[in-house]
């Protein structure tokens, strides 16, 4: 995998869309990104191996430019499901750009929403001389060891899906040991007054005395379901 000196571009002090013009003609991958392996479930991630001021440009997501039929046509054939490389952009139609068999770094940066604080880049359409490119650049400061993490732009994805259902079933968690917490309060206070009652009526004869608890179980569950 090729990659070219950030550190020689910094000392041209050429803006960053000019800088991510010459990736793009190079064919280059900036040598301060690294790939690396998060885990099994996640998979790859890319990693700043150095600061990264807000705006500066990342990496070129490159890849086979298809057109949607065929990118569809492809995602029905894929054995590997929520692997997709596929990315869709809008320039003189809608367009699709497959990274599947590349192994440039752009393909393994992984989606954030934006307003997460995980987020810290934007996709960007670039054209120069009537060609089309995808490329990414930082929306905030980004320092070295962080990853990079930009929002895909679709809502309805798997791993999303994933987080909300987990968010969900904190919330319903959280829900349920707060009505655990609120009937055991209500039990104690209603086994207060049961015993405040008992102690009222020491002279009485055991049958009635049984009947009497009975009556204030039925008293006190009814209070309780109100």
């Amino acid at each position: 995998m090729a990659a070219y000196s950030r550190g020689e571009i910094a000392k041209q002090r050429i803006s960053p869309k000019r800088e991510a013009e010459f990736m793009c003609r190079s064919e280059l991958d900036c040598d301060a990104l690294k790939v690396e392996l998060i885990n099994r479930r996640i998979g790859y991630g890319v990693f700043a191996t150095q600061n990264f001021p807000k705006g500066s440009f990342l990496v070129e997501y490159v890849g086979e430019r298809i057109v949607p039929k065929e990118a569809e046509e492809r995602e029905k054939k894929r054995k590997i499901k929520h692997t997709s490389y596929m990315f869709y952009s809008k320039w003189n139609g809608l367009k699709c750009i497959d990274a599947t068999n590349t192994e440039r770094k752009g393909k393994y940066i992984k989606d954030e929403e934006v307003g997460s604080p995980l987020n810290n880049c934007v996709m960007r359409l670039l054209v120069t001389e009537n060609y089309p490119m995808l490329c990414l650049f930082a929306n905030r400061d980004i320092k070295a060891g962080e990853e990079l993490r930009y929002d895909y732009g679709e809502a309805n994805l798997p791993w999303r899906q994933i987080h909300l259902m987990i968010i969900h079933l904190m919330i319903t968690h959280l829900m349920s040991t707060r009505t655990v917490r609120r009937t055991m309060k209500k039990l104690l206070i209603l086994k207060q007054r049961v015993k405040k009652k008992l102690m009222m009526i020491p002279t009485l004869h055991p049958p009635w005395k049984v009947l009497f608890i009975q009556l204030i179980r039925s008293r006190s569950f009814l209070i309780f379901q109100s």
